[in-house]
């Protein structure tokens, strides 16, 4: 009860134990599908001659626990952004 667990990405697993308290307390929240969006981001600026280092990609974290930013029961997190359709948007889609 001292020591205080924080975990990775936001897994189904990783969640189930926050919300159970039993192994885990907290996580740093990240979307994988945001990585795979920006790479393909960057991708198509390489492709056009642009420096992909001139663009915020929008990858960031959020601290989930008990109380906080949790996704539904029995889904992995997920950011409260529509990055895709950001990058839709972003690219003329």
């Amino acid at each position: 009860s001292e020591i205080k667990v924080m975990g990775g990405e936001g897994s189904v697993p990783g969640i189930k134990l926050i919300r159970s308290g039993k192994g885990m307390d907290a996580c740093s929240g990240l979307d994988t599908g945001t990585e795979g969006w920006a790479s393909m981001d960057s991708m198509g600026r390489l492709f056009a001659n642009e420096d992909p280092s001139n663009t915020n990609s929008g990858i960031g974290f959020q601290i989930c626990d008990k109380d906080h930013n949790l996704p539904p029961e029995g889904e992995a997190y997920t950011p409260p952004v529509d990055y895709e359709g950001a990058y839709l948007k972003k690219w003329g889609k």
